[in-house]
């Protein structure tokens, strides 16, 4: 039988040194994973007191991850989401794109769409509203998919506020029963902004050339086809692409058929997808070359671009190759697509996307050779490829149920980029140094105003749900150890495959892990389960500042308080989520002079608030953990808060 122990083997260095007598101001402000260990402070006796669009630098050979897509307005007004009385189940979608000015005169950059919805109905009503944004419907039939059926359509209406097409129909749906709803359709590639389905250009060896791709996220599907345009409403999808002869198409799927449409136009119809969010669905066309190879575990990977760049592609083939077995290892989840495309897009709003089947990159983001980069280029393909794929599993797989908690899908990315890195690219140091430059200090620059928002809430920004997001899993890694983390997020994804959640599924799924562990209840040992301690992390902003302060020889109070980089700031408070008080359940990890490795070191809480340390080694001078020297940080440490200390 296992003795219980959350505490990090690896050996620690380094900390901060406090002489009795001597005040000690630090600023080390931080917000990620709650100090290794943390639950063996309750195991051990006598324990009184109980852790994408970024900006490209000037230096061509350098990139750095890119910053996200764009972080949805979500919308807590009931009237702003699609009713639940009936649900998509299936999609077929044809799309005919015309790219050519010369050949396509009036029609030039239009779509011409036909589109079948499947649904059922979930409760007895006599409309069904959909999305619809940028198009035209020419015409909208419905019905009953058993026996082809038509219910007649009494009148249709948009409501441009909400994107709504809502369908009045002559009779009720039978809640339980099979619709089948058929659109004609017409749209347009020329969407400015980049986002939909829309067309680029970009010129190789001195020719100007057009293309066509997708960027549905957040809810731009509506753009390219009518649709249930929601996270929570999945179906699966099959395609068809029409396009003039001279390019190539790719989608989520596998082409499955590819015949003649018309003189001088290809029609391409593609695999069914898996279950998915319309907000994953993608394709682009355009004048590619593919270079393929087989994944260990047998996945077909391919990379794509414009020809004069598919040698500078093979790094991320082979790099995305490896790290795509290693994810299916890790999680004991094969990936359930028989392949994987990584298109090099010239002209691509965020720097990429996690399409299945289809991850979408811009151009510079793949590209690299030994030749004419540094070895930090070749770094941050690693990592921006290791971000996309651990969305097949964070996001695509397991998605969240709505927009509010994106950092479920992008704070696990976020975490799994290092780690893919590190895997992908050993010797950088990567948690210990790369990781809190570039993840946990981000965060806290924008968490130490009241300005910042929680990780999870309808009004949020993007380095809370990211960098934050990751620093929270950071410092879950470190008190849960990263093995029994990953056990208990291998119970969240096989237990949610294929459908949506909230964090509290991954607080109940983490919490059994650790009761199991345990051989009882994580909250008859420390008193508190992962809720109770997450909660504070993720529903509301900011971060602590402790005081330390020695009230005898052996003790030593703490005191926590909201961190703020101007006092007077006032935080803004955010409806709907609970007032916890800008208190937090933190960990405190301490030394003596003599053991100045960390690899003893005793560790306690502090639960929402202050609390009585008894310190036998004070004696000695104490080193702080959670408080190192600027250059000094490892990545055990939880919480790099404020610390103020008095001996």
């Amino acid at each position: 039988m296992s003795t219980f122990d959350f505490s990090d083997k690896k050996p620690l260095s380094g900390g901060w040194m406090v002489k009795k007598t001597t005040i000690y101001i630090l600023v080390v402000v931080a917000l990620i994973i709650l100090t290794g260990a943390v639950l063996l402070a309750y195991l051990v006796p006598d324990r009184e007191c109980e852790v994408t669009q970024i900006e490209l630098p000037d230096d061509p050979e350098t990139i750095k991850m890119p910053k996200p897509v764009d972080i949805p307005k979500t919308d807590p007004v009931p009237e702003a989401r699609l009713p639940t009385t009936v649900i998509p189940y299936h999609y077929d979608v044809k799309l005919q794109v015309y790219l050519d000015e010369q050949l396509d005169g009036d029609k030039y950059l239009d779509i011409d769409g036909e589109t079948y919805i499947y649904v059922t109905c979930k409760e007895a009503t006599d409309e069904i509203t959909v999305h619809i944004k940028t198009m035209t419907v020419d015409s909208c039939d419905v019905f009953e998919t058993d026996n082809n059926q038509q219910i007649s359509v009494t009148s249709t209406e948009t409501v441009p506020e909400n994107e709504f097409y809502v369908i009045k129909l002559s009779r009720s749906l039978g809640v339980g029963q099979k619709y089948k709803i058929h659109f004609n359709h017409t749209g347009t590639l020329n969407q400015t902004d980049l986002r939909g389905f829309y067309y680029a250009t970009y010129t190789e060896d001195g020719e100007e050339k057009t293309f066509a791709a997708t960027q549905f996220e957040p809810s731009r599907a509506r753009r390219a086809f009518p649709c249930f345009d929601e996270p929570a409403l999945k179906a699966t999808f099959t395609t068809t692409l029409i396009y003039r002869t001279g390019r190539i198409a790719l989608a989520n799927t596998e082409v499955v058929r590819n015949g003649t449409y018309l003189e001088g136009w290809i029609e391409t119809e593609y695999d069914k997808t898996v279950v998915m969010s319309s907000y994953l669905n993608a394709y682009t066309i355009g004048d590619w070359e593919c270079i393929y190879n087989t994944s260990r575990n047998n996945i077909s990977f391919g990379v794509c671009s414009q020809p004069s760049l598919i040698e500078d592609t093979e790094y991320a083939l082979y790099t995305g190759m490896d790290q795509m077995s290693m994810f299916e290892d890790l999680w004991n989840m094969p990936f359930p697509m028989t392949k994987t495309d990584m298109p090099a897009l010239p002209v691509f709003g965020p720097g990429a996307m996690e399409n299945w089947g289809l991850i979408l990159y811009r151009e510079i983001y793949i590209i690299y050779n030994p030749r004419d980069f540094t070895p930090s280029r070749k770094q941050g393909v690693a990592a921006v490829v290791a971000h996309e794929l651990a969305h097949m599993w964070y996001g695509n797989a397991v998605t969240m149920e709505w927009w509010n908690d994106l950092w479920l899908n992008e704070g696990f990315a976020t975490y799994f980029q290092y780690y893919g890195l590190d895997y992908s690219v050993p010797g950088f140091d990567t948690f210990d140094q790369l990781f809190l430059r570039d993840v946990t200090y981000r965060a806290m620059r924008s968490d130490q105003v009241g300005t910042s928002t929680p990780v999870s809430a309808e009004r949020t920004i993007y380095r809370m749900i990211y960098q934050k997001g990751g620093a929270l899993i950071n410092m879950m890694a470190d008190f849960l150890t990263q093995d029994l983390l990953f056990d208990g997020l291998r119970k969240y994804l096989h237990r949610h495959e294929w459908g949506n959640t909230v964090n509290d599924d991954l607080w109940t799924a983490l919490t059994e892990t650790v009761d199991a562990h345990l051989g009882k209840r994580m909250n008859e040992t420390l008193g508190y389960d992962m809720k109770d301690i997450m909660d504070t992390w993720v529903l509301q902003m900011g971060f602590p500042v402790v005081t330390l302060t020695r009230t005898a020889t052996n003790l030593v109070t703490a005191e926590q308080e909201h961190f703020l980089l101007d006092p007077n700031d006032e935080p803004q408070e955010d409806p709907g989520l609970p007032q916890l008080g800008y208190v937090w359940h933190i960990p405190l990890t301490y030394t003596h002079e003599a053991e100045l490795n960390f690899h003893t070191p005793t560790r306690t809480w502090l639960h929402k608030t202050g609390g009585r340390l008894n310190m036998q080694i004070l004696r000695r001078k104490i080193c702080c953990h959670n408080v190192p020297k600027y250059n000094d940080v490892k990545r055990t440490f939880s919480l790099l808060y404020v610390g103020r200390a008095e001996f």
